[in-house]
């Protein structure tokens, strides 16, 4: 059985609250959550099935909230930089936002004010968010459900940013 859940702070004021039901699917579940800086924050709710977070936030006042009911799940967090915020929801099916390999919501090193929300229903979603500038915002919402004329429907989403003032 692995249930893990891993909290690492390093600085003033950080928060975090990790809560899990269990994976299943051969006992899985995880939540990594890693803060370094001050007044960071980060929520993750999980429920079942093979789940897994992560969350990693360095710099000032980065908010993330990852809630994952069940299904294949998997998520990731990349904060680098001041005021980000991150909000990721996955409901049902096999979803997926990234993996250690391909980071899922990435916000590079020196941004100001990004804002990201990914929001996923059923069937086969995916989503990657990378962003790098200033006043940058993502949105992604996959909510296509299990279609009975095509079982197979898969989603995939990928939203790159770079510079400044974009949406």
């Amino acid at each position: 059985t692995n249930r893990a859940a891993k909290v690492v702070q390093n600085g003033a004021d950080n928060a975090s609250d990790v809560e899990q039901t269990g994976g299943d699917l051969v006992y899985s579940a995880g939540a990594d959550v890693n803060q370094q800086g001050n007044d960071n924050s980060s929520l993750v709710t999980q429920t079942g099935d093979s789940l897994s977070a992560g969350v990693d936030q360095q710099g000032n006042d980065n908010q993330s909230n990852i809630l994952q009911t069940r299904r294949g799940g998997s998520a990731f967090v990349d904060q680098y930089g001041n005021f980000g915020k991150s909000d990721i929801q996955q409901i049902g099916e096999n979803n997926d936002v990234g993996n250690t390999n391909a980071a899922g919501v990435q916000q590079l090193s020196g941004s100001l004010r990004e804002s990201s929300l990914i929001i996923q229903g059923g069937r086969l979603n995916s989503a990657k968010v990378t962003q790098g500038g200033t006043d940058d915002v993502s949105e992604i919402r996959q909510n296509v459900g299990y279609l009975p004329d095509n079982p197979s429907t898969s989603n995939s989403a990928t939203v790159t940013q770079s510079g400044s003032s974009n949406v």
